[in-house]
Formats: structure tokens, sequence, C-alpha cells
């Protein structure tokens, strides 16, 4: 995978872009479908890999999927859950690469479940991605370099890796001119900005 390697100038522009836009896109996040506390819960529960139990990964996949408050869900997502639980020890002592190369294989691609489970478990590394987080990264790189060809869903590791690294320096670079850029704001915003590119 080549690095990004964005310039201060293309960082600028980004931010440019975004921020006319910003605060609305964060206000956007649909907090009832997808509840910080639950989150922030998530994240102690997941800080030490050996921790998470069965409860744990359940409830991780159903805050995911959007089902936080739903009583009745996909059999299916359940069925993920209980997969992920019976071998979570096989997922839990490898590294990323091979923790997402075994489970897309194993789970038929869940690209948006392996890449959320690594980020509950290597949080500063990995953010969250998805197809509207990833969509807002193509659109931002595009406007700053022409020509960049970009996939429409992210479907690999190096795909993950290549966000991380746009999230990363587009997070620490905002930060230095605004303090109220953290994780979790950038995050919200890049999925507000990539739902509203959608419609």
């Amino acid at each position: 995978m080549a690095r990004l390697k964005l310039t201060s100038a293309e960082l600028t522009k980004i931010i440019e872009t975004l921020e006319p836009e910003f605060a609305a896109c964060v206000k956007r996040y649909d907090a009832g479908k997808y509840p910080l506390d639950a989150y922030s819960a998530l994240r102690l529960a997941f800080a030490s890999p050996t921790k998470p139990n069965g409860g744990d990964i359940r409830r991780a996949l159903e805050w995911k999927y959007g089902h936080w408050v739903k009583a009745n869900y996909p059999k299916a997502h359940r069925e993920v859950a209980v997969q992920i639980k019976r071998r979570w020890s096989t997922f839990r002592r490898s590294d990323a690469e091979t923790k997402f190369n075994y489970w897309t294989t194993s789970l038929k691609g869940a690209y948006i479940t392996v890449t959320f489970l690594i980020h509950l478990l290597r949080p500063r590394e990995f953010p969250i991605v998805d197809q509207h987080t990833f969509r807002a990264m193509n659109y931002l790189l595009a406007g700053v370099r022409s020509g960049r060809s970009a996939k429409k869903k992210p479907s690999t590791f190096d795909d993950l890796k290549t966000y991380a690294e746009f999230f990363r320096d587009l997070q620490t670079f905002w930060a230095r001119r605004d303090a109220t850029i953290d994780r979790s704001k950038l995050d919200r915003g890049l999925m507000g900005y990539g739902q509203r590119l959608a419609r």
C-alpha cells in the first residue's frame, strides 16, 4: 500500500471543504441509534482483549449494526455474534491484519463487523470505518488529488490502513487549529458528511 503522505496544503484544503458543513454533519449523527455512552462502555469492555465476553461481543455488534434499541433484529446478525464469541480467542491473539484476513474469510466478507472489532481492540490505531466515512474520505481526497482512483466501498486491509492514515493525519492537523476536533467528533462528522454525499 502506498502511503497517502498528505501535505499541509492538502490537509488545509480538506478542512476548508469540511468546515462550512461540519457542525451540521456532527449534529446529523443519530445518537439514538448509536448512543455515545454505550460506545464508551464498549471501549472499556474491549480495553483488554481477554476481557470481552459473549455479551460484550453481542452488544458491540448491536451497536455497530444500529440495533442498540431494537428487541428484534435479523437472525444473521445474532449468528455472527455467536460465531465470533465461539472463536474469540483466535481473534484476540492475532495481529490486526491476520484478524482481518481470518474473519473476513470466515464471515464471508463482513468488512464493517471485522473492522469495528479491530477498532475496539486498537482504537488509537484504527478508527471506525464504514461506507459513509470511506465515501467522505474519497470525496475529500479527490478534491486535493485530481485523478486519484478510489473504490466505492472498503473491502481490504489496505483500505482500512489508508482510512486510518487519512483520519489520523486529518485529526492531528485539524486539532492544532481547533482543539474541539477530537477523534469522536471527527468520526461523527465524517459519517454525516458521507451520508450527505450519498443523497
